[in-house]
């Protein structure tokens, strides 16, 4: 017999479906029994790398144990899956990993493969939960995954080791001190935090400097229009009213294509803008809305990082799907709008996934409500536009130089709508110049402002996550859980949607730059996740990389323990009561 291992059991309830398996129960776990195959859910990790008992007890550091000498310890909450699984092991021959096809998911699969003693394992290569593609990827079976799987293992143990090792050495300083809660250090999270900070100590240094700009009321054959002059550093002499002057339009005609369909980045930054929501709560690998539309087949995997149409896809596919789409009553009429318009490549962008395409729409939603309706309709809306045709519009800036001064206006005319018409976010908004080329207008009235530029903003999840991913920092599914992370400990507050440190923040990071600042720069954690990248690639040895990467980090522990009576003594010095309290 077979074992179809799925990640969740909403996502063994949906294979279940598409095979037509039976449901059955055991240790208060559904899972699923067909001709010859069994279906059984994990529920994420079921087990994962821990230090052995001895070593937590000390809470001692450096502890900086290779691989095998850590233990695979059952998580918490989740023992009636592994007692399913084991028990069903015993009449399996082979496992098809029917996991996400990531890091993460291959991990799962092979973690559980140790621990149960799993010999033969196969994998089921899949982007979405459609029936056809399932169908497909249990029919053309592929060997195991492994590097892919050590990628996951070693991303996990690296932030056990990195994260145990300098946490506890911050917080042992601080009992030192007289402090009696955990003082939270990780590869990435600190590094995150010292963005946050950075940028609130930019905006508290930063002066503002004053500037002037003009704004002008003419006067056309076609009515009256404003146009603005400026920034100026110092303070204009303005042209009198009555004065004549004379335009020049300049105009550029322009076909603008459409833009691509979504990756999990955009996902997590432009669904979260245009929907007011968290990016946690759409890409969340748990309960996020996202996540959700794909274990039940709405969508494809969100994880990727590809902006690219599937690799295999022909006209037919494409038609295929804009087909499904027309099936959703919101977006039917668009849907065949489409169908009659298509234009013969479909548009795409640049970076791709060897795993994933990009996100695209898999099966049609009878009815959805509230956000997953939102969400849903966004992946589709940007599907249906990277199919539509291109939008023709002109550019034009109207030029006015009068009294020593250069006024000017812009807009857009649009003459053909094209993709606009699916995806209208952020269009600008149809306009004609106010006057002719060379048209004499006269002025009406001007207006002299003082202004003074202002400081950066203060990051928002969106705009962190961006930051981030720039930086190398995370992955697409870890970096809204760093961002919670970070409010959890109490290191940062989101106040009307921006981000802001805490005193504490503040001087968590202080401290780390005091005595060991390497810990808080990007280029750490960003180097980790290109040969991360490569692990998984099948292009570095995961041992090698290990082997380095935990030698790198005895360096920095050892340090600190050199350091740790300075640090409580700088963390005595430090009026932590009041800091808790302002927190």
């Amino acid at each position: 017999m077979k074992l179809i291992l799925a990640e969740k059991p909403r996502v063994a309830a949906r294979i279940a479906r598409i095979l037509g398996a039976r449901p059955a129960r055991k240790f208060s776990v559904t899972y699923f029994v067909g001709k010859g195959f069994v279906i059984a859910p994990a529920s994420g990790h079921l087990v994962q790398y821990d230090y052995p008992e001895e070593v937590n007890r000390a809470w001692d550091y450096p502890a900086i144990l290779p691989l095998e000498s850590l233990v695979l310890r059952p998580v918490e909450g989740k023992g009636k899956y592994l007692k399913l699984l084991k028990t069903l092991s015993c009449k399996v021959k082979e496992v098809i990993v029917a996991t996400d096809l990531d890091a993460e998911g291959s991990a799962i699969g092979l973690e559980l493969a140790k621990y149960l003693g799993w010999r033969r394992l196969l994998r089921a290569e899949f982007s979405s939960l459609s029936p056809n593609e399932l169908k497909k990827a249990l029919v053309r079976l592929k060997d195991f995954d492994y590097p892919r799987a050590f990628a996951g293992i070693v991303r996990q143990v690296l932030d056990l080791e990195w994260g145990a090792n300098l946490t506890r050495a911050l917080t042992r300083a601080g009992r030192r001190a007289g402090l009696g809660f955990l003082l939270s250090v990780g590869r990435v999270q600190t590094p995150t935090l010292k963005l946050v900070v950075d940028r609130e100590r930019e905006i508290r240094s930063f002066k503002p400097v004053p500037y002037y700009t003009a704004e002008a009321v003419f006067k056309s054959s076609t009515g009256l229009f404003k146009a603005m002059a400026g920034p100026f550093k110092e303070k204009p002499k303005l042209p009198k009213p009555a004065s004549i002057g004379l335009a020049e339009v300049s105009i550029k005609l322009s076909k603008v294509l459409p833009p691509p369909p979504f990756n999990g980045t955009d996902l997590q930054t432009i669904v979260a803008r245009l929907t007011g929501l968290s990016p946690r709560a759409i890409a969340d690998r748990s309960r996020g809305i996202a996540q959700r539309l794909y274990e039940e087949g709405y969508i494809s995997y969100i994880g990727t990082s590809s902006r690219k149409w599937p690799k295999d896809w022909g006209s037919r596919d494409f038609r295929d799907m804009v087909e499904l789409i027309s099936h959703y009553p919101p977006l039917s009429s668009l849907a065949h709008w489409i169908l009659g318009n298509m234009r013969d490549r479909p548009v795409e962008g640049r970076v791709d996934d060897p795993a994933h395409p990009a996100i695209h729409v898999t099966g049609a939603p009878k009815r959805l409500i509230g956000p997953y309706s939102k969400v849903y309709e966004l992946i589709a809306r940007r599907c249906l536009a990277a199919l539509a045709p291109n939008c023709l519009q002109r550019n034009w800036k109207v030029t006015i130089a009068v009294g020593g001064l250069k006024f000017e206006v812009t807009g857009v005319e649009i003459l053909k709508e094209g993709w606009r018409k699916v995806w209208p976010y952020n269009s600008p908004k149809s306009v004609t110049p106010p006057v002719g080329d060379g048209e004499e207008v006269m002025l009406i009235s001007v207006k002299l402002f003082r202004k003074f530029t202002k400081p950066p903003p203060r990051y928002t999840p969106i705009s962190l996550i961006k930051k981030m991913e720039e930086l190398g920092l995370g992955t697409k599914n870890t970096r809204p859980v760093i961002i919670d992370l970070l409010r959890k400990r109490g290191y940062v507050i989101i106040r009307r949607g921006r981000i802001r440190p805490t005193p504490l923040g503040e001087t968590i990071i202080d401290l780390l730059l005091k005595y060991i600042p390497e810990i808080t720069s990007p280029s750490i954690t960003a180097k980790m996740e290109k040969a991360l990248e490569e692990i998984e690639r099948g292009e570095l040895n995961f041992k090698d990389f290990l082997y380095n990467a935990l030698s790198e980090l005895k360096v920095l522990a050892t340090e600190l323990k050199v350091k740790e009576r300075l640090i409580s003594s700088r963390l005595a010095d430090i009026s932590f009561g009041e800091i808790r309290n302002k927190n």
